[in-house]
């Protein structure tokens, strides 16, 4: 019994893992896709630039940033 319940911690923890790992890549890319599509000035013309895409693109990496700190501390702890 005590050998099931040791799998499935180590089992949990290595999707922990897994997961907080796929989220330094979602952030890695929502940070490459903001500073390339969000910010990107075309032809110095500053509406280009839309807010609402700016306010989404951060409320996405926000929401992402919060999981994986949240995470972080599992895995630490």
């Amino acid at each position: 019994m005590a050998d099931t319940l040791d799998l499935m911690k180590k089992g949990a923890l290595v999707e922990k893992q897994e997961r907080f790992r796929a989220l330094l890549i979602k952030i890695d890319q929502l940070i490459e896709n903001i500073s390339v599509s969000t910010f990107r000035l075309r032809d110095d013309d500053l509406d280009s630039i839309k807010d609402e895409h700016v306010c989404q693109a951060a409320q996405e990496l926000r929401q992402v940033l919060t999981e994986a700190r949240k995470l972080q501390k599992e895995l630490e702890g």
